[in-house]
């Protein structure tokens, strides 16, 4: 009875969520970098990029942030992005990532608010996998969104 009745939940709870994946391509800038004395290199970065959802939407976004790494191992990141979508809503991420490689990882986007749909998911955690090659970014991001908001982010042309 016990196993039947976390059997349910589990099903319930699967079918009030949804998966919206984005994926994007981007280039980044190194503005300025800091050698300290630990061997550690601070820098300050610049990002513009653009993707395509699952709902068919594009996206087009510029971000900045910074980033700390020693002997070829990231120990911090942290970026804060503007996006637009070709439906013209706006949302505002920040993309953290700890210790991993430098050019490859996975790591969490907050999404911080934004117009229209994206003003009720505010808080929402995502995952977001990336992959560097030369000055080239490739990220799939992850979220699981309410159903009904996803829906409606599906049918906001």
């Amino acid at each position: 009875m016990k196993s039947l009745i976390i059997t349910i939940f589990l099903l319930c709870s699967n079918l009030f969520s949804a998966i919206w994946i984005e994926e994007g391509i981007g280039t980044i800038t190194e503005y300025n970098r800091v050698s300290l004395p630990d061997g550690s290199i601070c820098s300050i970065l610049k990002g513009v990029g653009a993707g395509k959802d699952n709902t068919g939407k594009y996206s087009s976004g510029s971000c900045i942030g910074h980033r700390l790494e020693k002997n070829n191992s990231l120990i911090e990141l942290k970026v804060y992005c503007d996006m637009e979508l070709s439906n013209g809503i706006k949302y505002y991420v920040m993309q953290s990532r700890n210790n991993s490689d430098t050019d490859v990882g996975v790591g969490k986007i907050t999404i911080l608010g934004g117009t229209g749909i994206f003003s009720k998911l505010v808080g929402i955690e995502c995952l977001y996998g990336i992959k560097h090659m030369k000055k080239n970014v490739f990220t799939t991001t992850k979220c699981e969104i309410p159903d009904n908001i996803f829906n409606e982010l599906k049918n906001d042309n």
